[in-house]
């Protein structure tokens, strides 16, 4: 495991943290936001659309309202993974990074069709710091391990 490896990993996992939290304090301020009335006039039309999907039946609604505090929550779990794995050596952190890499290249895909801002920014960030862990440095200089 290389000091770049580390670095990369907590990039990653301190960008996953911030989007995480960040998304889980703007889905709890709009709990206590007065909608204006065209949002008011949306969310009466989820409420009636049915979700078909087995299990407890749901509408859009609920499954809008549903989904986004368990977002955040799992972009920081993803998040205090990498930054766990980092502190204590474990396992092939180059591994860990390939994954990352992976799901924050589509996540930004996903983000950059049809999110805001702040999730293309944080994932844009995990995915430099998972390339940044990834990548060598140059060629070693003469009488100078590559680092």
């Amino acid at each position: 495991m290389s000091r770049r490896d580390v670095l990369g990993a907590r990039i990653f996992g301190w960008s996953l943290l911030v989007l995480g939290a960040g998304h889980l304090s703007t889905a709890a301020a709009e709990l206590g936001r007065t909608p204006d009335a065209a949002t008011q006039q949306a969310m009466a039309a989820l409420r009636l659309a049915a979700v078909a999907m087995p299990g407890p039946q749901r509408n859009l609604e609920q499954l809008m309202w549903g989904y986004s505090p368990l977002m955040g929550l799992m972009v920081i779990a993803f998040g205090a993974a990498f930054l766990w794995a980092a502190s204590r050596g474990a396992g092939s952190l180059r591994s860990l990074l390939w994954i990352g890499a992976g799901v924050a290249l589509a996540g930004l895909v996903i983000s950059a069709l049809l999110m805001p801002l702040p999730p293309i920014i944080g994932l844009s960030v995990a995915l430099l710091g998972a390339i940044f862990g990834l990548t060598e440095r140059g060629v070693a200089a003469p009488g100078r391990p590559a680092q």
